[in-house]
């Protein structure tokens, strides 16, 4: 099973989306985002886990664990 930054990393490329993408979807500085691009450097905080899960169109489960996630059935916030 992967890590929480590996599955940000392959969901983003799913979506074609950069760390600047997502910075500016969620508001937050491209240099916090890129810190969760990096394996074991730095975790989003409890209170990101949400906005994110939702602009990578994926559920917060899946994003902590892995499990439960379907692209099929989810998709990523406008």
């Amino acid at each position: 099973m992967s890590d929480i930054s590996t599955r940000i990393i392959e969901r983003a490329k799913e979506l074609n989306l950069s760390q600047s993408d997502i910075a500016r979807k969620l508001g937050y500085s491209r240099a916090s985002v890129g810190l969760w691009f990096k394996p074991k450097a730095s975790l989003p905080s409890a209170d990101k886990i949400h906005p994110l899960a939702e602009v990578l169109g994926v559920s917060c489960n899946w994003l902590l664990s892995g499990e439960e996630y379907s692209p099929s059935k989810q998709t990523p916030q406008e």
